[in-house]
């Protein structure tokens, strides 16, 4: 059965404007038993009190192309939320896109795919559209180049059945894996000829928990030493002392696919403190010409709201 995004025992939500209670309330209206939740969710509304506009949306946004956006921000040490852009967009599932290629990490170095960094997959000889794809790929190299077919190599030795037990214990998204083993995060793209359905889906707020419990080595099942070499894959952006480790995904979804998803998940070093921080968006219109890839894009967008912070 699929984990519904829910606020762990002990993890608050706090902006400083009550949103953590408003936003609990969003998770809790998608768990079981809804008719105690009829009861009290009116009177948990009437507690909470309610956040301003400029408090919860980030003007960074203004700064791109109109889409439906979310980041989110998270103190690893307080164990809370400093930000959360947007509730709404924040808690919606989307394809999981090439930030699945994390939880796949974990899973390659737990079942003993692949061993470290240096763990290399012979290329095909198939000539594909982005040519960074065009040859042999390490684990490292695998994660610096988002290489798809990298990845298509890796879940079928892994196992479909594993893969869903893992993706389990991770509560990763929908854990839906029903539109294939090698397609199932990924969505169609003018560099991919495969049918691909993305049934894989996750939110924003999901993607904070995955990573949150990733960097502190606390998934269940799953070697402490397994999550730390999949960490040590990220690519990571060094900024004087601030250091952001993390992984970008770009997708298309829309009924012609015309509408990009962005992504960037991952962790942030500054000030002497440790954030895990996420960042995407999808497209509200279709864009002329030839668009940055969603996952630039959604990095940008991060980037730029750490600034206006002070965290970058």
């Amino acid at each position: 059965m699929s984990a519904s995004p829910q606020t762990p025992p002990g993890q608050e939500w706090s902006n400083g404007s009550g949103l953590e209670c408003c936003v609990w309330v969003r998770a809790a209206a998608k768990l079981p038993s809804m008719k105690i939740l009829t009861l009290i969710l009116p009177l948990v509304f009437i507690a909470c009190s309610t956040p301003k506009k400029e408090e919860i949306k980030s003007e960074s946004f203004a700064e791109f192309p109109p889409s439906d956006a979310c980041i989110s921000i998270y103190d690893l040490k307080a164990k809370k939320f400093t930000y959360v852009s947007d509730p709404a967009n924040c808690f919606e599932r989307y394809p999981a896109c090439s930030t699945f290629k994390i939880p796949l990490a974990v899973m390659a170095f737990d079942s003993g795919v692949i061993k470290d960094k240096n763990s290399t997959m012979k290329w095909d000889g198939v000539a594909r559209t982005i040519p960074a794809w065009n040859k042999d790929h390490t684990a490292e190299s695998w994660m610096k180049d988002s290489v798809v077919w990298y990845s298509q190599k890796l879940t079928p030795k892994i196992g479909l059945k594993k893969i869903e037990e893992y993706l389990k214990y991770f509560r990763y998204g929908n854990q839906d894996m029903s539109s294939g083993i090698k397609y199932a995060w990924l969505t169609p793209a003018p560099f991919m000829k495969d049918p691909m359905s993305n049934s894989l889906r996750i939110s924003g707020i999901e993607q904070v928990y995955f990573l949150r419990d990733l960097f502190w080595a606390s998934h269940p099942r799953v070697s402490r030493e397994s999550q730390r070499k999949a960490r040590r894959l990220l690519p990571e952006i060094v900024n004087g002392e601030n250091i952001l480790r993390g992984k970008t995904g770009s997708g298309f979804i829309g009924e012609k696919n015309e509408l990009r998803v962005g992504w960037y998940v991952g962790q942030l070093l500054s000030g002497g403190k440790e954030y895990i921080v996420v960042s995407n968006f999808v497209d509200k219109q279709k864009l002329p010409g030839d668009p940055t890839y969603g996952g630039a894009q959604a990095r940008e967008m991060l980037l730029m709201e750490l600034r206006k912070q002070k965290l970058w």
